[in-house]
């Protein structure tokens, strides 16, 4: 959970549905709180919650990441909802990165 020039993240999770988290994603002296919700756990391919933060306008949007077996690997495919219309190219560049990243851990553990 460090998109762009984040350099580290700390969370604190209750991963059930009605379960809440906090990510605060942190770049040199600032931090950036996002807060949320479980809504859906259906392991292995299904999670979505709601997330809120300054880049949300503190409104409630909703994310929802399926993961779906394919020939040799797994498709993840992450939507995110109820954007404000000025935030969706910063999150779509964040969520990105993120999972750019995540991509890059999950390979050099094999």
């Amino acid at each position: 959970m460090c998109p762009g020039q984040m350099t580290r993240a700390t969370a604190e999770v209750d991963a059930r549905v009605g379960g809440k988290f906090l990510i605060v994603m942190h770049h040199g002296d600032l931090s950036h709180e996002h807060r949320g919700e479980y809504l859906v756990i259906e392991p292995p391919s299904l999670l979505s919650f709601t997330w809120i933060s300054a880049a949300t306008d503190h409104q409630p949007t909703v994310v929802t990441v399926e993961l779906q077996e394919r020939r040799g690997g797994t498709e993840l495919t992450l939507t995110h909802r109820r954007l404000p219309p000025a935030r969706l190219d910063a999150h779509r560049s964040g969520w990105t990165d993120i999972v750019r990243k995540l991509e890059v851990e999950v390979t050099a553990s094999k």
